[in-house]
């Protein structure tokens, strides 16, 4: 008799808490479905997964895997993309009425990107300054992704 009730109430249980799949479901060509996982860790496919749009990448990764400038300036692809977004735009606003989606566009972020760091709930400090340090930190979060992806592989023995 426990085990019947017991049962019947788990049922319920389920349906209540079960997910609407109108919440689940978003448009395919909005959002990233399965993010592709980068092979190598320096590459244009890196700087794709971090965030920045297709041609903003296939951009910096010329200027990255050219000579550099400067032999002295020895840099990891992530703090090249953090380099790059520092000086992406040369009027920073210091007021609450910035435009977020325009430093986003002028950065070259992508769709997956920018919707993560526009849906945060910080409407009251949306300096420019601020939405590039949180683009620096999105990058920085999904190139330790792809780093630590990549020492998985390694370590697996799996090769491409």
């Amino acid at each position: 008799m426990a085990n019947k009730l017991f049962t019947s109430l788990a049922r319920k249980v389920k349906r209540i808490f079960r997910p609407s799949k109108a919440n689940l479901e978003t448009p395919k060509d909005k959002l990233e479905r399965k993010p592709k996982i980068p092979i190598k860790l320096e590459s244009q496919e890196t700087l794709e997964f971090m965030g920045f749009n297709a041609e903003k990448a296939e951009h910096l990764w010329t200027l990255f895997s050219g000579p550099p400038p400067d032999p002295e300036l020895d840099m990891d692809l992530l703090t090249y993309a953090c380099f790059v977004i520092d000086y992406a735009h040369a009027d920073p606003k210091t007021n609450s009425t910035d435009d977020w989606e325009a430093c986003l566009k002028d950065i070259g972020i992508n769709e997956t990107v920018s919707r993560m760091i526009l849906a945060g709930e910080y409407n009251l400090l949306q300096y420019r300054e601020f939405c590039k340090h949180l683009v620096k930190e999105a990058m920085t979060m999904r190139f330790d992704i792809v780093k630590d992806i990549i020492k998985s592989r390694a370590r697996a023995g799996y090769v491409e």
